[in-house]
C-alpha cells in the first residue's frame, strides 16, 4: 500500500454504500466508541457529540491529534493510546468508561475483533448502531452478532483511499432494537 495509508481522507475507508448509509442515520447527539482509529474518527467526529477512539499505532493517534486540531475538532475527541498493543487491554479501554454508546465502530486489529464484538453487544445502547469493517473476513463475530437477531445490513463493493481504489470488501451493520 502507498504512503497515503497514513493520511486522512474526507471519506473512512468503508464500502461507499456504507458510508451514505451512515451518513444519513449518524445523528449530531450520539456518543461514538470507535476501535481503530482513522479517516473515519474525523468523518464521525464532523457528525456526532463525541467519539472516543482507541488506537495502537502512535502514527494514526498523532495523525488524529494533529487533524483534530486543525479542523477545530479536538473537544468531541478522545483518544486512547494502546502502545505497546496488548490485545486484551485495547478490547477493553471500553469499560472505563460507564455509559452506553449510541454508535460502536469495530474495525482496528483482527486478533481483537470477537472480544471487541462481545463487549460492544452488551455497550451498545438500545437503538444503537454497530458498524464492524471488513465484516467478511471476520465469520465468527458476524455469527455471533448474527445470533443476537438485530437488524443488519451487509454493504459489499469497492473501498477508496482518496481515489485510489484499495479492494473490494464487506461493511456490516447492525442495530440494536
Amino acid at each position: 500500500m502507498s504512503d497515503k495509508k497514513f493520511r486522512i481522507f474526507p471519506e473512512p475507508y468503508l464500502v461507499k454504500k456504507a458510508i451514505d448509509f451512515l451518513d444519513a442515520v449518524i445523528r449530531d447527539t450520539d456518543a461514538i466508541f470507535e476501535w481503530g482509529s482513522g479517516s473515519s474518527t474525523i468523518w464521525l467526529a464532523r457528525r456526532c457529540r463525541r467519539i472516543v477512539t482507541v488506537e495502537h499505532d502512535n502514527r494514526w493517534a498523532d495523525l488524529i491529534v494533529e487533524t483534530s486540531r486543525n479542523c477545530k475538532l479536538s473537544h468531541k475527541i478522545m483518544i486512547h493510546l494502546i502502545n505497546p498493543y496488548v490485545p486484551p487491554i485495547y478490547a477493553e479501554t471500553i469499560l472505563s468508561h460507564k455509559n452506553h454508546w449510541d454508535v460502536i465502530f469495530i474495525d482496528g486489529p483482527s486478533e481483537d475483533r470477537f472480544l471487541c464484538t462481545e463487549i460492544a453487544i452488551e455497550r451498545l445502547a438500545p437503538g444503537g448502531i454497530l458498524i464492524f469493517d471488513n465484516s467478511n473476513t471476520n465469520v465468527k463475530s458476524v455469527d455471533l452478532l448474527d445470533a443476537q437477531c438485530w437488524w443488519s445490513r451487509r454493504f459489499k463493493g469497492e473501498f477508496y483511499l482518496g481515489d485510489e481504489l484499495i479492494g473490494e470488501g464487506e461493511t456490516g451493520i447492525w442495530a440494536k432494537p
